[in-house]
């Protein structure tokens, strides 16, 4: 099975989804005037769009996720819960000091939701786990708000993300052999691609401070939740540098074309953002290679 193959299933659904509700809240926006309802209409399509994607492959689950379904499952409703929490982003007299302790609270209890169903952590692992993850989903949120608020570049900052969780989607599902969180970050990807070609279309911005949550959330939950299911006892399928290079490429990707000279065009500022993301997932799946368990010549 080829990987359009693999990823397709959850990847359609999501994008018309997105582009459909990114459409009609752009329209809207025209009519009424920008403001919160074209910003959160962004998040609005990308949330939908993976809400989408994760029912067709998965199932919606409940809330909370039964003992079945994966732990990760949790994921679904940070789809939801970052669309909410993308309102006081694009609330303009929002204390400095709010805005992060909302996005470090939300990012500890998301980190915590993920991990606490583990029973092959130790408490103390466990500890560990949740306080990392919940600093990499601060910097992606944090990263992701404040580079949207000083672009003027429509679908810039949406691009690395998009880039990332694309071909991330890839090394999940092809060498850590997880078809469903393959599918599942590639239905993110198809939701944010949605998002990024209609805001290149309507000239707006693809990715505004009200997505940051949704993208951080999960994003990098779907990371968290690969480093901590698909690694077990000696079996390393997806090393913890593996899911810091993707989340880092995707940080880097959406800084650096903000550090480039001024005489420096939208295409080159475009190229850095995807080469940088593409990149390091690329030294992330040599990784994941390099550390894949030795088959079995028995096969057993």
């Amino acid at each position: 099975m080829t990987l359009i193959e693999q990823i397709a299933p959850g990847a359609l659904g999501p994008g018309l989804t997105s582009a459909a509700v990114f459409t009609t809240a752009a329209l809207l926006a025209r009519h009424k005037g920008a403001g919160p309802l074209r910003e959160m209409g962004t998040a609005l399509a990308v949330a939908a769009g993976f809400a989408v994607g994760f029912a067709v492959v998965l199932g919606w689950p409940q809330l909370p996720p039964e003992a079945k379904d994966d732990a990760w499952a949790w994921v679904a409703w940070f789809a939801v819960g970052g669309w909410l929490l993308g309102w006081l982003e694009c609330l303009p007299r929002v204390p400095p000091l709010l805005r992060i302790l909302v996005r470090a609270g939300a990012s500890l209890l998301a980190a915590w939701l993920l991990v606490r169903p583990l029973a092959a952590f130790s408490d103390d692992v466990k500890l560990r786990v949740v306080l990392g993850g919940a600093a990499v989903l601060v910097l992606l949120w944090s990263v992701a708000a404040e580079t949207a608020r000083r672009s003027v570049e429509p679908g810039r900052v949406a691009l690395p993300f998009l880039v990332a969780a694309g071909t991330g989607a890839a090394v999940l599902a092809f060498q850590a052999g997880s078809l469903s969180l393959g599918q599942t970050m590639g239905s993110l990807s198809a939701a944010l691609g949605a998002a990024f070609v209609l805001g290149l279309l309507f000239r707006i911005p693809a990715a505004s401070p009200g997505t940051a949550p949704v993208i951080a959330l999960v994003f990098g939950g779907l990371l968290l939740g690969a480093y901590t299911t698909l690694n077990y006892g000696d079996s390393i399928h997806f090393p913890l540098a593996s899911a810091l290079l993707i989340a880092l490429g995707a940080v880097s990707g959406a800084l650096l074309p903000g550090l480039l000279p001024s005489r420096a065009g939208t295409v080159a500022r475009l190229v850095v953002a995807s080469l940088v993301p593409l990149l390091a997932v690329a030294a992330a799946a040599a990784i994941a290679h390099a550390n894949a368990p030795a088959p079995n010549p028995y096969g057993g």
